[in-house]
């Protein structure tokens, strides 16, 4: 039988007390499972999060990143990480080089709870433009998790005037509209 989110999201904090693990959130495509385990073989999925006061952005460098913004909210993934697979996070996103710093911040979580967890920023805070094919992923990432419609659109209008994406927002808008009938 399928784990709730609530059940998932207890399930993933217990083992990472116990393991000496931290939670980390994810925003971007590391909200993938495929695409963590590849980076991280060790993580957990603990469940879903939101965290407030910031808003996603892409960096002028097409990286993804935070801002803060006190009247917006990421939605995204925490995942528990053994010390090993933390390291080997800071490597692939280049914290160790300078490209991203590490960030403490309260997430709430599916439990209606809220936790301290580790993120990732950008030092470069500058809006760019994202890479087409990525964001797109992001999307269908953020579409599979059932975040909400207005987060969901507000990343998908990062691809404005893009016609696949138009037709995109038409189906996931009546899917959406046909699962709460």
């Amino acid at each position: 039988m399928r784990k709730t989110r609530r059940e998932e999201h207890a399930a993933g904090k217990q083992q990472a007390q116990a393991n000496n693990e931290c939670l980390f959130f994810a925003y971007d495509r590391l909200m993938d499972g495929m695409h963590m385990t590849w980076h991280c073989p060790h993580a957990v999925k603990a469940g879903a999060a939101r965290l407030a006061g910031y808003r996603f952005i892409i960096n002028s460098d097409g990286r993804s990143s935070l801002l803060p913004h006190k009247h917006a909210a990421v939605h995204g993934i925490l995942w528990s990480l053994p010390p090993q697979d933390a390291t080997r996070l800071a490597r692939h996103i280049g914290a160790d080089v300078g490209i991203y710093d590490q960030h403490p911040v309260e997430v709430d979580c599916s439990t209606k709870q809220t936790h301290e967890v580790l993120t990732y920023r950008a030092r470069n805070a500058t809006p760019g433009h994202p890479i087409r094919q990525e964001m797109l992923d992001l999307i269908n990432i953020a579409t599979a998790q059932k975040f909400p419609i207005p987060y969901l659109l507000e990343l998908v209008g990062r691809l404005r005037n893009d016609a696949p994406t138009m037709s995109w927002i038409c189906s996931v808008s009546q899917e959406h509209s046909s699962s709460h009938n």
